[in-house]
């Protein structure tokens, strides 16, 4: 059961183009001679082979997006980056979106970005919650995340911390995160991050086009 877990795991992160851009369990940090990170060494989320933005870029352009992908344009002031992608082995479309958090966290070693990024492989929605350095702690996914919609409605969300990468949680419900994000403007995900304690991982959601 365990490696079936593991597995789909894998392949979740493995779709999102997360494993190709160094995402792993110091959440994507090296170290340079000195024990110190250099943010120079981070890896950047257009090395990709899927065309996801930047991170914390909000200009609606995926960095290095082949020519076969297809840019979905922003709806008004939408902050989702969204893309399609032919998958040649099945002769059918692959959907991403990413949308970054709309506050930095603000963390011992520094300010922190976020993002929640979705898929649809073969009609299959997937939803993981992402940063881009420090762990989420072990217990902070396992078995359900609080999400609150327009500071009214609360969710309980199926998740687990990705045996994989650690600064990654697999969103189970996202078919249900991502039927109430289509009716809301804001949601706040509360996550506990490794050494940092509770946090409220702010998007503002509006105007995400998924027909999936």
């Amino acid at each position: 059961m365990a490696v079936d877990v593991m597995k789909r795991h894998y392949l979740i992160l493995l779709f999102l183009g997360l494993l190709a851009t160094g995402c792993n369990n110091n959440g994507g940090q090296n170290e340079n001679g000195n024990g110190k990170t250099d943010s120079a060494s981070k890896p950047a989320i257009n090395n990709a082979p899927v065309a996801y933005p930047a991170m914390g870029d909000t200009s609606g352009r995926a960095a290095n997006a082949p020519a076969k992908d297809a840019m979905i344009p922003a709806t008004g002031s939408s902050r989702w980056i969204q893309t399609e992608q032919d998958d040649i082995k099945v002769h059918k479309k692959l959907y991403h979106a990413t949308i970054s958090a709309s506050q930095a966290l603000h963390f011992k070693s520094g300010n922190v970005d976020a993002q929640l990024m979705l898929t649809n492989k073969n009609g299959i929605n997937e939803a993981v919650l992402r940063l881009n350095s420090g762990n989420f702690s072990k217990n902070a996914g396992n078995t359900s995340l609080e999400a609150v919609f327009d500071s009214s409605s609360t969710m309980k969300l199926s998740s687990e911390v990705s045996g994989y990468m650690a600064n990654c949680i697999i969103i189970k419900d996202a078919d249900k995160l991502i039927s109430k994000i289509k009716t809301t403007r804001r949601v706040v995900i509360n996550a506990d991050v490794e050494n940092e304690g509770p946090q409220k991982i702010i998007f503002d959601v509006a105007g995400l086009d998924w027909k999936h």
